[in-house]
């Protein structure tokens, strides 16, 4: 498996060496940008022009375009600590030490979705309400919103308020069909619909249902390894109620083998243990 960067890290070693980067990327593209401004403005007056407007613009243009995705890659190797390395404690110790650096303020005022994530694999459902209710309170994206109803539909459900999690799951069928999202925002919104209807199946006994949901969700797209945990763990107990033990045992393994930190991976191993005792193979 492909770790972050910051796997053998813990949560202060990982913060330092993101901010090591983050402020690495902000100095090179400072120095950078001043050696153009030097090169076209300052050493021109002493009778030696070094290059001209057109490749002045141009190289602004590069130095720009790579401080963006120098930005993108640094975000996205953090975001492995959740999505990849499967540790949502670690992910949300380092985004609590992020918020209190002012700097961060603004960089992180779209972390509360997959903060919420990280609480709610961390089983800490009610600091996971709190903090989608205050982000719903502020924000007036309606995209931003769906995804942020989503979490809240996921701990619903984790905390057996069922209508509550039903109405969730009706508003936000509301706003897939009425808000004006492009195609990936869409693919996003299908894919947590689908799920919750699994989860609707799952609830109401209909297994064999849930099983021919999941195995659409699941062949979608591609997917994080958390992603791949989660539906294999949920997948694992759709098997398990059908009797289907043998294929229930495979995902339970899966989920233990690659979850890491997860919670699910204890009760996972569990089943593992039950389920070979049942069918003779335990020693």
């Amino acid at each position: 498996m492909n770790h972050s960067k910051y796997y053998e890290l813990n949560s202060e070693e990982a913060t330092k060496a993101y901010l090591k980067a983050y402020w690495r990327r902000h100095f090179s593209f400072y120095a950078v940008a001043l050696c153009i401004f030097a090169a076209e403005f300052v050493i021109p007056r002493t009778g030696y022009a070094l290059i001209g407007m057109p490749i002045l613009l141009l190289l602004i243009i590069v130095v720009f375009l790579y401080y963006l995705i120098r930005r993108v890659m640094i975000s996205l190797e953090l975001d492995k600590v959740l999505t990849t390395d499967c540790d949502p404690r670690k992910y949300i110790e380092i985004m609590e030490r992020l918020s209190k650096n002012w700097n961060f303020k603004y960089s992180l005022k779209n972390i509360p979705v997959r903060l919420m994530a990280a609480y709610i694999f961390e089983e800490d459902y009610d600091t996971a309400e709190m903090r989608a209710k205050e982000a719903l309170a502020r924000s007036k994206k309606d995209k931003y919103k769906v995804s942020l109803k989503s979490n809240l539909g996921r701990i619903y459900y984790s905390t057996d308020r069922y209508d509550e999690f039903l109405e969730m799951n009706k508003q936000i069928k509301e706003a897939s069909e009425t808000l004006k999202l492009n195609n990936a925002a869409k693919a996003i919104i299908e894919d947590d619909l689908l799920r919750q209807e699994v989860l609707i199946a799952y609830k109401e006994g209909r297994f064999e249902d849930a099983k021919k949901l999941m195995e659409e969700v699941t062949g979608r797209h591609i997917t994080s390894t958390i992603t791949k945990v989660a539906d294999s763990m949920l997948l694992g107990d759709i098997n398990y109620e059908l009797g289907e033990y043998i294929e229930a045992a495979a995902k339970y393994v899966f989920v233990t083998e690659n979850g890491n930190k997860l919670k699910m991976v204890k009760k996972a191993g569990e089943r593992v243990d039950e389920i070979k005792k049942m069918t003779g193979e335990a020693e």
